[in-house]
């Protein structure tokens, strides 16, 4: 169980998901030591028992850079899909109760995101004749930003089709990059 988000003025993550993120720089070639201080990272983050900290988001983000930068981009492509489709995922599609329609799915999963991390934004939205889900994050220009805005879409993805099933193909994503 999941703490309550404390209310602050600077963005927050839960330490159990910087914790499940940081695991991926085991995978990386290089002292796994020297990796968490390069992502700013504390030394026990991955064998801390406080299961319902919250840390500073740029924590998470440190993480994120620190993969990009050092792993190859396919590299980077297999870890993270893989912490979606095995660990991530199906963690939220569990604790789906609304069911009658993906709409309803997405926004629960939205709301769980939401106990996570307070700077988390997704929603579903019509745009141009078509059903769009969106995760809109500031910061487009920090370096740290392409790296999680690809995992995300690699969430969204598996998560839709974890939800729709076999039929479902992706047809058009929009990434949101400075160039």
């Amino acid at each position: 169980m999941i703490a309550c988000m404390p209310n602050t003025d600077i963005p927050l993550v839960h330490s159990d998901e910087v914790k499940l993120f940081a695991t991926m720089l085991n995978e990386l070639d290089g002292d796994i030591h020297s990796l968490l201080e390069t992502a700013r990272m504390p030394q026990d983050i991955l064998s801390s028992q406080s299961s319902n900290a919250f840390v500073p988001e740029s924590a998470l983000k440190s993480v994120f850079q620190t993969l990009g930068e050092r792993a190859s981009p396919e590299k980077f492509a297999l870890l993270t899909w893989t912490l979606c489709h095995d660990i991530y995922v199906p963690r939220f599609a569990n604790q789906i109760t609304q069911t009658h329609s993906l709409k309803a799915a997405l926004e629960e999963v939205s709301q769980l995101l939401k106990q996570i991390s307070d700077n988390v934004s997704l929603s579903v939205v019509s745009r141009g004749g078509k059903w769009w889900l969106v995760r809109e994050k500031q910061d487009a220009k920090r370096e740290w930003f392409r790296y999680a805005e690809m995992f995300s879409a690699m969430f969204m993805n598996e998560l839709l089709k974890k939800l729709v099933g076999s039929q479902w193909r992706l047809a058009e994503v929009g990434i949101q990059d400075i160039e």
